[in-house]
């Protein structure tokens, strides 16, 4: 059966300004002298678009009850404030890692949009545009979070550099003072977004069969590093929950493949 399009439309406004926003604010924020105001600007700037797309994009909206939804938005996303204190603290106290809390964001983005109920003023299939945006960026942060592995984000490099020097493990430190391998990171979530999109495109044609050629020719790509043990883990088990994530939220959205 999959999901309707008025939550399909509400789930693409939602997770694109959360995620894609996100990304910029996480790439461009750390230039200014003040990354405080700067993520209050990122949420400003969230709110507006967030209000302003839904007004133009749906039919008979109510204006207060579309603003306090859009509030509520904001305020969920800014949960990660608390979240990457806690991320930090676990990490201190017990050396492990807890990038799942973070889980806790989209999973409540997505139950608060299942409440809006407004029908798409134009004629489009919305599942298959939110999909197009859940598997670019909102997936890469979704891949990150459940591997724990990447580089920090500037919110937890910030975070970060609010604790002691001498309560930090070697890998918080690495983290804080910024990777030297993030160029090659970033280079592999873009491949990992483009290998999504593919495959929505694969399955919205009906040509399921290709997804096996797309994992075979990344990995011959890849193929010259797959001796390296460290590398090789990475790569299968982000390749593998880069596929499965495509694919299931596909047959989630579409209602079967």
């Amino acid at each position: 059966m999959g999901i309707s399009q008025a939550y399909a439309l509400t789930l693409a406004l939602v997770f694109g300004f959360e995620y894609c926003l996100k990304k910029g604010w996480d790439t461009y924020g750390g230039r200014f002298s003040r990354p405080a105001f700067t993520y209050l600007l990122y949420r400003a700037v969230q709110l507006a678009l967030l209000v302003g797309a839904g007004l133009i994009l749906y039919t008979a909206v109510d204006v207060v009850s579309w603003l306090v939804f859009a509030v509520l938005i904001v305020l969920i996303g800014c949960l990660e404030l608390p979240l990457t204190v806690v991320k930090a603290a676990v990490a201190q106290r017990w050396e492990l890692g807890a990038d799942y809390v973070h889980l806790l964001v989209p999973a409540m983005l997505i139950v608060l949009s299942s409440f809006v109920d407004y029908q798409p003023a134009f004629s489009l299939d919305y599942r298959l545009v939110f999909l197009a945006v859940f598997l670019t960026e909102p997936a890469n942060y979704l891949v990150r979070w459940i591997l724990g592995k990447g580089e920090a984000s500037l919110l937890e490099k910030m975070t970060l550099t609010l604790v002691p020097k001498s309560r930090l493990s070697f890998a918080q430190e690495t983290a804080a003072a910024g990777e030297p391998g993030t160029a090659a990171l970033k280079a592999g979530r873009k491949i990992g977004s483009l290998e999504r999109l593919l495959i929505l495109f694969l399955i919205a044609s009906g040509n399921t069969a290709g997804i096996g050629f797309v994992i075979t020719a990344k990995s011959i790509v890849r193929y010259p590093r797959l001796s390296e043990p460290e590398f090789a883990e990475y790569y299968l088990c982000g390749t593998l929950l880069s596929v499965v994530i495509a694919v299931a939220s596909c047959f989630l959205a579409l209602g079967g493949i």
